[in-house]
């Protein structure tokens, strides 16, 4: 007989949580930036990684929110943890599938190595799994489960069948499928996330003899008596985690590792059905045949996993659609994304660091410096003027980017045609508002070097 401990309130040792991109955002210590992104608050901490909300992107106007993973210092100067950080960025980056958590920008700032990823608004499967309490409708319940875990088989899916266009011949494995990485969004959608312990093929990083990766309750049988992973090992690992969100129990976590690897090979699987009265018998068969011990005898592929989902969702009467998911959500979680919201884009809208606001209104910069000096202009010289004009909003960006950087008064040096400075007296100071010192200097017959700084707190108007 199967012996299942409950997902919450369980007294058996806690696994390492994976790092998240769409935990709540809190404050904490945090570095002050990294590269071109800013951190404000931690999103969570793994052995490898911390993982920030962050902005990053654009000086002028709307910055973009991302999830921003930084290897830990102590691991910058390892090849093979610096390896591994990097395999899964570029794994991550080379797939584009709704159901992937997708990662846009990498690379090492200083002495940090960083990616930055999609800020997925949502929850973990394991957060959801706490806050459903008691399940008044099984048959429902089943129904939102087997659409979560179709979206889930569709997302590995696309890894396991990613092909790198340098290397066609390599192949991903993700190895470390469990609740906490796989994300419900609050737009009702599944993300995969987490590439860390991804291996590329027989030729990728190679875990070290003895050594197993991954989350110890969702480690396929084989991998126990030393065969290599391969995408079996991931469809293991997802009906472990159907089996769970189906019952409300762990399938087979112990009070300590060595136990809980031996349920892993020995334990008999009861039908999900057997543990959770009530759930429809016809997803029994579905689930377990994904918990085969022999790897021959589950689904070949990940999609003919979901094929099998999706066969049991259109025997329904109604099929659970992303906007059914998103409800759910919502009910469990009330408030909490208008909250998420309103505070991403208090953030989104603000300045990374303090700069003067004309610095970022690009378009209103353009009129307040036209009509403060365009009225001295020719009407013939008005298109070279316009160039000019440009030329001066660039500089007040680069400007912003000196600030942010330096906090000093000196903001930005550019040239520029002289016909758009006809208006200004060479060498005199010119304040434009908003905290802003334009100051030109005749370089040629044709062109002024124009410096733009802040004004001193004294002088400011």
């Amino acid at each position: 007989m199967s012996v299942a401990s409950p997902i919450s309130g369980s007294n058996a040792r806690e696994e390492p949580r994976s790092v998240s991109p769409s935990l709540t955002l809190r404050d904490s210590p945090r570095p002050l930036r990294v590269g071109p992104y800013r951190p404000h608050g931690e999103l969570g901490a793994g052995g490898m990684a911390t993982v920030y909300w962050a902005t990053g992107g654009a000086q002028l106007g709307m910055r973009r929110v991302c999830a921003l993973k930084v290897l830990h210092d102590k691991l910058t100067s390892r090849e093979n943890y610096l390896a591994m950080f990097f395999n899964e960025a570029k794994i991550a980056s080379e797939i584009t599938h709704p159901h992937v958590c997708g990662v846009f920008d990498y690379g090492t700032a200083g002495d940090k190595a960083y990616l930055a990823m999609d800020y997925v608004r949502g929850k973990s499967l394991a957060a959801i799994s706490r806050a459903w309490g008691d399940l008044v409708d099984p048959q429902l319940h089943a129904q939102r489960i087997a659409r979560i875990i179709a979206d889930a088989c569709e997302g590995l899916s696309a890894i396991h069948e990613h092909r790198s266009t340098s290397e066609p011949e390599l192949r991903v494995v993700h190895r470390d499928v469990s609740p906490d990485n796989l994300i419900l969004g609050f737009d009702g959608f599944v993300k995969v996330i987490d590439f860390g312990l991804a291996k590329i093929g027989e030729r990728g990083e190679k875990t070290q003899s003895g050594i197993l990766k991954g989350k110890v309750s969702y480690i396929a049988p084989e991998l126990l008596h030393g065969d290599p992973p391969t995408p079996s090992a991931d469809i293991w690992s997802l009906g472990v985690v159907a089996w769970e969100l189906l019952t409300g129990k762990r399938l087979f976590r112990k009070d300590t590792d060595a136990e809980t690897l031996h349920a892993i090979v020995e334990q008999a699987i009861e039908a999900p059905s057997k543990v959770r009265p009530g759930l429809p018998s016809n997803l029994d068969a579905i689930v377990l045949r994904a918990l085969s011990r022999k790897p021959a005898e589950r689904y070949r592929t990940m999609a003919e996993f979901g094929a099998a989902l999706w066969g049991f969702l259109r025997t329904r009467a109604e099929l659970v659609q992303h906007r059914d998911l998103r409800a759910w959500l919502a009910e469990l979680f009330p408030g909490e994304e208008a909250d998420l919201r309103a505070r991403i884009e208090s953030i989104a809208h603000t300045p990374a660091l303090s700069v003067p606001p004309a610095a970022r209104r690009s378009s209103e910069l353009l009129g307040r410096v036209r009509a403060r000096f365009g009225r001295a202009l020719p009407a013939r010289r008005q298109s070279r003027w316009v160039v000019a004009a440009l030329a001066a909003v660039v500089c007040c960006g680069w400007a912003a980017f000196q600030w942010s950087n330096a906090h000093a008064h000196p903001l930005g040096t550019s040239r520029a045609s002289l016909a758009g400075f006809s208006g200004l007296t060479s060498g005199a100071e010119q304040h434009i508002g908003d905290g802003l010192v334009v100051e030109v200097e005749r370089a040629n017959d044709s062109e002024v070097t124009v410096h733009v700084r802040a004004e001193a707190p004294h002088t400011a108007r």
